[in-house]
């Protein structure tokens, strides 16, 4: 049996030369920075959304606790606007983030495939075959399949931000 025919039959992954292996190495930097990039940004994005809940259960208990007052229907007005303002804004802050973390991601899965084509492994081996399929469930999920981080935020920032506002007009 020829080496051909056993990397054919047992999706053996071929030997690399030198300058296959240099140019895995400088993708997969370039793959790890991208990663890294979305890793980091989306650590500190849930860590500025849990702070901006804790401020909003802040008013939202003060105002129930009789803590905070408002003695005026204009008062109530204004800070139903005000929660508004931030859920409209917390909204924008997500959407824009989100293309950025997308581009970072786009960039990390363009480099995989990269290094999988370095590697030998394509649609015809059974491991590209795997990975293939993989990526195409993925990409084939649905807005809330691939968003459900950022919407997720804003409908909590959404609760947060009604419960204000029904807090604020029952007291």
């Amino acid at each position: 049996m020829t080496a051909d025919k056993i990397n054919q039959d047992t999706n053996v992954v071929r030997s690399i030369n030198e300058n296959t292996k240099r140019y895995f190495d400088t993708v997969e930097s370039l793959r790890q920075a991208a990663w890294q990039s979305f890793n980091q940004r989306r650590a500190f994005e849930w860590k500025l959304s849990f702070g901006l809940w804790t401020a909003l259960s802040a008013i939202i208990a003060g105002l129930a606790i009789g803590q905070a007052t408002l003695k005026s229907t204009p008062e109530r007005w204004v800070l139903s606007a005000i929660s508004v303002v931030v859920v409209v804004l917390h909204g924008l802050w997500s959407f824009f983030l989100n293309k950025v973390n997308r581009a970072d991601l786009d960039k990390s899965y363009v480099y995989e495939r990269e290094e999988m084509l370095a590697l030998g492994l394509a649609e015809h081996t059974k491991a590209g075959d795997d990975i293939q399929k993989t990526i195409v469930s993925m990409t084939g999920r649905g807005w809330l399949g691939k968003h459900w981080g950022h919407f997720t935020q804003v409908a909590v920032t959404i609760i947060l931000a009604v419960g204000i506002t029904v807090v604020a007009w029952l007291r």
